[in-house]
């Protein structure tokens, strides 16, 4: 006899378990989404399509949206779709990021731009939301980028890059801009369209990176 309780339990255990499997292979083990490849890995991968690539932009956290517009219409010049969340003109800066962040999970993106990342206000409880915030990312398997961050988180697993621009307007204002830092960054210089194209796709690169914007 057909006991469609016990049918019911099994099909949400395949399910619950389907799921697990799916979003462990979101998640790199030791490495970040959209930096899990090994430089001598040679496997040909698929990678997005141009019609189909979506840029995610949470914007900066002070008045500097000249920066966020910048970045935006680059998108366009490219011809890749960006879309775009607002933060400085937000009460709450750590809010507005988890709204941003689920927002651009949701549509989804293939890729998140974070400008200006204010991680450390010497506030745990800070560091701890954006970790938070930033594993939501990691966990929906999309990478994030840090372009011109004032502050880096220590666990390198929640990011996939660093981005120094420094015909961006927030450049002086960021961490990348010293001369502490800059000697990690990759001495060549990235287009802006083979960065964002080769992190979406997985493609081997170094952590620290120079970009450039047409």
């Amino acid at each position: 006899m057909f006991n469609y309780q016990r049918y019911k339990t099994y099909v949400l255990v395949v399910i619950t378990c389907l799921a697990l499997v799916l979003c462990s292979s979101c998640s790199p083990v030791g490495s970040a989404v959209g930096r899990s490849r090994d430089k001598n890995d040679t496997t040909q991968v698929d990678g997005i399509d141009r019609n189909d690539m979506v840029v995610g932009l949470l914007g900066e956290s002070q008045n500097l949206e000249a920066a966020d517009r910048t970045i935006l219409q680059t998108c366009e010049k490219n011809k890749v779709v960006g879309v775009y969340s607002a933060t400085w003109d937000s009460y709450n800066y750590t809010q507005a990021a988890a709204s941003g962040f689920a927002d651009m999970i949701s549509r989804p993106v293939n890729i998140i731009l974070v400008n200006g990342l204010e991680y450390d206000s010497n506030s745990s409880t800070v560091r701890e939301q954006w970790n938070s915030i930033l594993s939501t990312a990691r966990k929906a398997g999309i990478p994030v980028v840090l372009v011109n961050p004032r502050t880096i988180p220590q666990d390198d697993t929640l990011y996939a890059a660093v981005f120094a621009i420094s015909s961006l307007s927030n450049y002086e204002n960021s961490l990348v801009h010293e001369s502490s830092l800059q000697q990690k960054f990759d001495k060549n210089s990235w287009s802006f369209d083979n960065a964002i194209f080769t992190i979406a796709n997985n493609e081997y690169h170094e952590i620290y990176m120079n970009v450039t914007l047409p």
